[in-house]
C-alpha cells in the first residue's frame, strides 16, 4: 500500500487527505495493482505532491517524491523518475534536515535512501548519465544511505552496477557491506537479495546459486519474510529463472546460462510470457524453437520499439540484441518473412519483410544504443554483450567488431 498507514492524521487541509486515501486504497492487496493503475495514482500523486509542499507536510510530500519515482520505475517510465530526481535534490537539501525532528516515529528518514534506489534504476543504466555523473551520484547515495539508514538498499545497488559493469571490486565491496546491514531489510527479501545471484554466477560459485535460486522458488527463505510470497511476482520460478537468465547474459557468462536454461527453463510447466521479463521468455522460447506464439512474439517486438523512449539505454540494448537474434532463429527455422509494423523499416509488394532484414534492424538499433552506452562508461563492453547474446541463441560464430 502506499503511504504508511495513519500519515494522514491532524492532516487539516481534507482534499490531501482524501487524496492519500485514494491513493493508498488503489494499491491496497496487491503490487500489481501499482500497474493496473499508472494513469491514475500518477495523477493522484502529482495532486498529492502540489498540496503537502503547499501545506508544509513535509512527510507527506518525500513520501509522494517517492512514489511518483517507484511507480515510474515499475511501468518502465525512466524519463519521469530522472524528472523527479531534480526536485527531490533540490528540496531535500533545503527541507530535509529541518523538517525530520517534526516527523519522529516515522519513516521519513529512510525515504531517503528508498528514493536513491529508484533514482539509481534508472541513472545506472542511461547513457545521458556518464561515468562522472555516475560516480557523483553513487557517493550521494552511499552518504545518504550510511546517514538515513536502511543502508542494505546502497550495497544492493552496487552489487547491480557491478554486474553491468562485470566489476569484480565493486561486486566484492557491494557483496560484503550487504551482508553487514542485511539485518535492516524491511522490505521484499527475494527482490533485496537478487543481486547476490550476480556475485555467485561472476565467482564461479554456481552451486551456491543453485542453492539460493531453490531456496527461493520453493519457499524455504526466513519465516519472517514469507509475506513476500503473497505480492512479489519475482519470487515465481518462471520469473526467477527468467531473472538468472537475464544476470548471465550480463555477466556474458554463456556456460551459466545454458546452464540455468537447460536444467530449470526447458523444464518449467508453465511460463507466464508477461511483465519485466517478458521478452526475455519470448527470447528463450526461440532459441528452443517454440514458434506457436509467433503472431504475440511479432506485436511484441513492435511495442518495443514504440516504447523505446521510455526506456532506458541497457532496456533497448538488451530487448535489440534479443529481437535480433529472435529474428535470425526464427530464419533459420524456414520462416523467411513475416508481416509486422516498423518504423524505417519497408515491407515487400506481398506485405511481409524478410526476417534476415529484421534482425539486421534491431542489430542496428542496439548497435546505436550500445556505442552510446560504452562511450559514457568506460567500464562497460559492448562488443562482448553483442558476441554473449548470439552464443547464448546458439548462433555460433565470431561477429565482425
Amino acid at each position: 500500500m502506499m503511504f504508511e498507514p495513519g500519515i494522514v492524521d491532524g492532516t487539516r487541509n481534507s482534499e490531501l487527505a482524501d487524496a492519500v486515501r485514494s491513493a493508498q486504497k488503489l494499491t491496497d492487496g496487491a503490487y500489481e495493482l501499482y500497474n493496473r493503475n499508472e494513469e491514475t495514482l500518477m495523477m493522484l500523486l502529482q495532486k498529492i505532491l502540489r498540496l503537502s509542499k503547499e501545506e508544509k507536510e513535509w512527510h507527506i510530500y518525500f513520501y509522494a517524491l517517492y512514489e511518483l519515482m517507484y511507480e515510474a520505475v515499475r511501468c518502465g517510465n525512466y524519463p519521469a523518475v530522472i524528472k523527479y530526481a531534480e526536485v527531490y535534490y533540490k528540496d531535500s537539501d533545503l527541507y530535509m534536515d529541518r523538517e525530520l525532528p517534526n516527523y519522529p516515529r516515522t519513516n521519513m528518514a529512510y525515504m531517503n535512501t528508498w528514493t536513491y534506489e529508484q533514482i539509481f534504476s534508472a541513472y545506472y543504466q542511461y547513457h545521458q548519465i556518464n561515468d562522472a555523473k555516475m560516480d557523483v551520484f553513487m557517493k550521494r547515495f552511499e552518504e545518504a544511505a550510511l546517514k538515513y539508514g536502511r543502508t542494505a538498499g546502497y550495497y544492493e545497488s552496487e552489487m547491480d552496477l557491478g554486474i553491468l559493469y562485470r566489476d569484480p571490486e565493486l561486486l566484492e565491496k557491494g557483496k560484503k557491506n550487504f551482508e553487514k546491514y542485511e539485518y535492516e531489510i524491511k522490505g521484499c527479501y527475494v527482490c533485496q537479495h537478487k543481486p547476490l545471484f550476480g556475485y555467485y554466477l561472476y565467482n564461479g560459485q554456481r552451486e551456491t546459486a543453485v542453492e539460493f535460486f531453490e531456496t527461493i522458488v520453493q519457499k524455504r527463505i526466513p519465516k519472517q519474510h514469507q509475506w513476500c510470497y503473497q505480492y512479489c511476482e519475482a519470487a515465481e520460478a518462471d520469473d526467477m529463472c527468467a531473472f538468472l537468465l537475464q544476470t548471465a547474459l550480463r555477466l556474458c557468462r554463456t556456460e551459466e546460462f545454458r546452464y540455468f536454461y537447460e536444467k530449470y527453463w526447458l523444464k518449467l510447466a508453465e511460463k507466464k510470457r508477461e511483465g519485466e521479463f517478458k521478452t526475455v521468455y519470448i527470447f528463450a522460447d526461440a532459441i528452443a524453437e517454440k514458434w506457436e506464439q509467433m503472431s504475440e512474439d511479432l506485436h511484441e517486438a513492435e511495442k518495443d520499439v514504440a516504447e523505446s523512449v521510455k526506456n532506458t539505454t541497457v532496456d533497448n540494448i538488451e530487448l535489440g540484441l534479443m529481437w535480433w537474434c529472435y529474428f535470425a532463429l526464427l530464419d533459420k527455422s524456414g520462416v523467411h518473412e513475416v508481416e509486422i509494423d516498423l518504423p524505417g523499416l519497408s515491407k515487400k509488394e506481398n506485405g511481409k519483410t524478410d526476417c534476415a532484414d529484421i534482425s539486421a534492424y534491431f542489430e542496428k538499433r542496439a548497435d546505436e544504443y550500445g556505442m552510446k552506452f560504452a562511450q559514457a562508461r568506460k567500464k562497460y563492453d559492448y562488443a562482448l554483450t553483442k558476441q554473449i547474446y548470439w552464443e547464448c541463441a546458439g548462433l555460433y560464430g565470431k561477429l565482425d567488431s
